[in-house]
């Protein structure tokens, strides 16, 4: 149960500077779009040139990068669109450059391996200590068993005592009637 805590919580804390960086990726993804878009209306790239980053000629707004697939996706989109269009006489975007947005792009990605890692880690212990309690609670009804069939031959109350001595806890029911020395 201790490794399983310390995993979660190496998971949590891992996270929240994942959000941090997931947070980064995403905001020089879309502004590196709104920069070239920009560029694009402006006259300056021409719009066919948006086909290297698989971007619809006639729309000038930034694809949806609510979740991480569409970062990935985008990411990679831009930067290989950015090299070709470079590659084929275009200037080179500024603020962000496409290095920027690139490395920003490459720590999510690393990043987002050692989320699964540690998520994989957290699942594996808690499917762990599921295990160990299946096993710790047949150990633990197997103890009752031998402990109530040893004593058996017992009156009530003398049994109850008895069985007390090793661990057995017994709860009484509404309006069940509490055993007495008088019930021997």
């Amino acid at each position: 149960m201790l490794l399983y805590k310390q995993t979660l919580e190496s998971q949590i804390n891992a996270n929240k500077q994942y959000q941090q960086i997931l947070y980064n990726a995403r905001m020089y993804i879309s502004h590196f779009i709104q920069v070239f878009n920009l560029s694009v209306i402006r006259g300056e790239i021409k719009k066919e040139h948006k086909l290297f980053y698989q971007l619809n000629q006639d729309i000038h707004n930034v694809p949806d990068l609510s979740t991480e697939f569409a970062i990935q996706e985008w990411g990679k989109n831009i930067i290989s669109g950015e090299n070709e269009r470079i590659r084929n006489g275009g200037s080179p975007i500024y603020n962000p450059t496409i290095a920027k947005v690139q490395v920003h792009y490459e720590v999510f990605k690393e990043y987002k391996s050692t989320q699964r890692i540690y998520q994989s880690t957290t699942t594996h212990n808690w499917e762990e200590l599921v295990n160990q309690r299946k096993k710790a609670d047949n150990i633990i009804l197997d103890i009752w068993n031998q402990v109530e069939e040893h004593y058996k031959s017992e009156r009530p109350y003398s049994r109850l005592i008895k069985c007390k001595k090793f661990g057995l806890v017994y709860y009484y029911r509404r309006n069940e009637k509490e055993l007495t020395p008088e019930d021997d």
